[in-house]
Protein backbone atom coordinates (compact mmCIF):
# COMPACT_ATOMS: atom_id res chain seq x y z
CA UNK A 1 0.00 0.00 0.00
CA UNK A 2 1.45 3.53 -1.01
CA UNK A 3 0.33 6.40 0.45
CA UNK A 4 0.06 9.52 -1.70
CA UNK A 5 1.69 12.38 0.33
CA UNK A 6 0.33 15.86 -0.85
CA UNK A 7 3.09 17.74 -2.29
CA UNK A 8 4.86 19.85 0.27
CA UNK A 9 3.31 23.49 0.24
CA UNK A 10 5.96 26.08 0.07
CA UNK A 11 5.91 29.13 2.07
CA UNK A 12 4.39 31.51 -0.17
CA UNK A 13 5.81 34.62 -0.51
CA UNK A 14 4.18 37.82 1.92
CA UNK A 15 2.25 40.25 -0.62
CA UNK A 16 2.83 43.17 2.07
CA UNK A 17 4.10 45.87 1.02
CA UNK A 18 8.05 46.72 1.22
CA UNK A 19 7.65 49.71 3.61
CA UNK A 20 5.21 48.07 6.39
CA UNK A 21 7.97 44.80 5.80
CA UNK A 22 10.89 47.32 6.58
CA UNK A 23 8.50 48.71 9.86
CA UNK A 24 7.92 45.62 11.02
CA UNK A 25 11.20 44.84 10.65
CA UNK A 26 13.00 48.08 12.59
CA UNK A 27 9.70 47.85 14.95
CA UNK A 28 9.47 51.65 14.46
CA UNK A 29 6.52 53.39 15.80
CA UNK A 30 3.84 54.31 13.30
CA UNK A 31 2.66 57.08 15.26
CA UNK A 32 6.13 58.21 16.35
CA UNK A 33 6.65 58.33 12.75
CA UNK A 34 3.60 60.45 12.32
CA UNK A 35 4.48 62.93 14.84
CA UNK A 36 8.12 63.54 13.67
CA UNK A 37 6.62 63.84 9.82
CA UNK A 38 4.15 66.66 11.12
CA UNK A 39 6.62 68.52 12.68
CA UNK A 40 8.46 68.52 9.45
CA UNK A 41 5.68 70.10 7.53
CA UNK A 42 5.18 72.73 10.34
CA UNK A 43 9.12 73.64 10.42
CA UNK A 44 8.59 74.23 6.28
CA UNK A 45 5.69 76.00 6.83
CA UNK A 46 7.33 78.19 9.16
CA UNK A 47 10.30 78.12 7.27
CA UNK A 48 8.40 78.97 4.35
CA UNK A 49 6.60 81.79 6.17
CA UNK A 50 9.36 83.35 7.39
CA UNK A 51 11.84 84.23 4.12
CA UNK A 52 14.13 81.07 5.10
CA UNK A 53 15.24 82.56 8.59
CA UNK A 54 13.26 79.64 10.93
CA UNK A 55 15.93 76.89 9.50
CA UNK A 56 18.93 78.28 10.13
CA UNK A 57 21.98 77.90 12.60
CA UNK A 58 21.41 80.56 14.56
CA UNK A 59 17.43 80.22 14.90
CA UNK A 60 18.08 76.61 15.44
CA UNK A 61 20.67 76.92 18.38
CA UNK A 62 18.38 80.05 19.85
CA UNK A 63 15.30 77.51 19.98
CA UNK A 64 17.72 74.86 21.25
CA UNK A 65 19.28 77.20 24.33
CA UNK A 66 15.51 78.70 25.24
CA UNK A 67 13.60 74.99 25.11
CA UNK A 68 16.68 73.45 27.12
CA UNK A 69 14.91 75.18 30.88
CA UNK A 70 11.55 73.52 29.55
CA UNK A 71 13.79 69.77 28.96
CA UNK A 72 15.21 69.91 32.33
CA UNK A 73 11.50 70.72 34.01
CA UNK A 74 10.11 67.97 32.04
CA UNK A 75 12.66 65.03 33.19
CA UNK A 76 12.30 66.12 36.33
CA UNK A 77 8.43 65.72 36.05
CA UNK A 78 8.64 62.70 34.46
CA UNK A 79 11.04 61.67 37.38
CA UNK A 80 8.06 62.44 39.92
CA UNK A 81 5.23 60.90 37.95
CA UNK A 82 7.41 57.57 37.67
CA UNK A 83 8.24 57.67 41.64
CA UNK A 84 4.12 58.43 42.12
CA UNK A 85 4.45 61.47 43.89
CA UNK A 86 2.69 63.14 41.03
CA UNK A 87 2.48 66.98 41.37
CA UNK A 88 1.00 69.16 38.53
CA UNK A 89 2.21 72.67 39.74
CA UNK A 90 5.10 72.35 38.06
CA UNK A 91 3.86 73.70 34.46
CA UNK A 92 2.69 77.03 36.61
CA UNK A 93 6.37 77.69 38.69
CA UNK A 94 7.95 76.82 34.60
CA UNK A 95 5.88 79.83 33.62
CA UNK A 96 6.41 82.40 36.22
CA UNK A 97 10.73 81.44 36.20
CA UNK A 98 10.63 81.94 31.99
CA UNK A 99 8.94 85.03 32.90
CA UNK A 100 11.26 86.22 35.43
CA UNK A 101 14.09 85.31 33.16
CA UNK A 102 12.88 86.86 29.78
CA UNK A 103 12.66 90.31 31.65
CA UNK A 104 15.82 89.90 33.57
CA UNK A 105 17.63 88.86 30.19
CA UNK A 106 15.69 92.08 28.33
CA UNK A 107 15.75 94.23 31.15
CA UNK A 108 18.78 93.88 33.58
CA UNK A 109 21.64 92.41 31.86
CA UNK A 110 24.12 93.79 29.58
CA UNK A 111 23.48 94.44 26.21
CA UNK A 112 27.15 93.94 25.20
CA UNK A 113 30.48 93.67 26.45
CA UNK A 114 31.08 96.71 27.14
CA UNK A 115 28.40 97.00 29.46
CA UNK A 116 29.19 94.32 31.46
CA UNK A 117 32.76 94.81 31.93
CA UNK A 118 31.50 98.83 32.58
CA UNK A 119 29.25 97.10 35.40
CA UNK A 120 32.15 94.77 36.61
CA UNK A 121 34.45 97.36 37.29
CA UNK A 122 31.27 99.80 39.35
CA UNK A 123 30.15 96.71 41.16
CA UNK A 124 31.19 96.88 44.98
CA UNK A 125 29.87 93.30 45.83
CA UNK A 126 32.57 91.66 43.45
CA UNK A 127 35.52 94.57 44.19
CA UNK A 128 35.10 93.19 48.30
CA UNK A 129 34.75 89.56 47.32
CA UNK A 130 37.15 89.03 44.69
CA UNK A 131 39.34 92.12 45.57
CA UNK A 132 40.03 95.19 43.65
CA UNK A 133 42.98 93.88 42.00
CA UNK A 134 41.53 91.49 41.32
CA UNK A 135 38.66 93.09 39.33
CA UNK A 136 40.73 95.36 37.53
CA UNK A 137 43.38 93.28 36.21
CA UNK A 138 40.49 91.06 35.00
CA UNK A 139 39.15 94.43 33.12
CA UNK A 140 42.39 95.51 31.78
CA UNK A 141 42.56 92.41 30.16
CA UNK A 142 39.04 92.25 28.90
CA UNK A 143 39.21 96.00 27.47
CA UNK A 144 42.76 94.25 25.85
CA UNK A 145 40.92 91.53 24.32
CA UNK A 146 38.69 93.79 22.42
CA UNK A 147 41.10 96.07 21.47
CA UNK A 148 42.88 93.52 20.02
CA UNK A 149 39.78 91.87 18.31
CA UNK A 150 38.98 95.37 16.85
CA UNK A 151 41.93 96.14 15.65
CA UNK A 152 42.03 92.48 13.88
CA UNK A 153 38.78 91.65 12.96
CA UNK A 154 37.86 93.64 9.54
CA UNK A 155 33.69 94.70 9.08
CA UNK A 156 33.85 92.83 6.12
CA UNK A 157 34.79 89.69 8.25
CA UNK A 158 32.43 90.74 10.96
CA UNK A 159 29.43 91.13 9.07
CA UNK A 160 30.15 87.75 6.56
CA UNK A 161 31.07 85.71 9.72
CA UNK A 162 29.10 86.73 13.06
CA UNK A 163 25.65 87.77 11.06
CA UNK A 164 25.09 83.64 10.33
CA UNK A 165 25.12 83.46 14.17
Amino acid sequence: MTQATAPAQRARPSRLPSLVLFLKATELDTRMLGMIGALLLIWIAFHVLSGGLFLTPRNLWNLSVQSSSVAIMATGMALVIVTRNIDLSIGSMLGFVGMVMGVIQADLLPKSLHEAIDALQRDTFFREKLGAQFVDYYVHIKNAEIERFQAEVSDWEHREYFEMF
